[in-house]
């Protein structure tokens, strides 16, 4: 809720690098392809993000990432779903 994320379970949005970024396309992969379990040296790991391709519409996820970049990423700049699109059709 206040962005700070669940140790073992996800990450921190807020301060996120990723989300700060000019070009949304990392976020946008992201929410595409989702992201696999990590493990740390340490023994702590982050859970998998599933992915989101085949759940959601492109304008849906490009309204998901607008919202998370201008919460926690200082991002304004509206996402489109040409820009979803653009990032599916590079991965196939």
């Amino acid at each position: 809720m206040n962005g700070q994320g669940i140790p073992n379970v996800g990450p921190a949005m807020k301060g996120n690098a990723t989300l700060a970024m000019d070009d949304p396309q990392t976020l946008i992969k992201a929410v595409l392809n989702g992201i696999p379990t990590q493990i740390f040296k340490n023994g702590e790991r982050m859970y998998a993000m599933p992915p989101f391709a085949h759940r959601m519409s492109d304008a849906g996820i490009a309204e998901l990432v607008t919202w998370i970049r201008a919460e926690w990423g200082g991002q304004a700049v509206p996402v489109s779903a040409g820009q979803v699109s653009a990032q599916e059709t590079a991965v196939k």
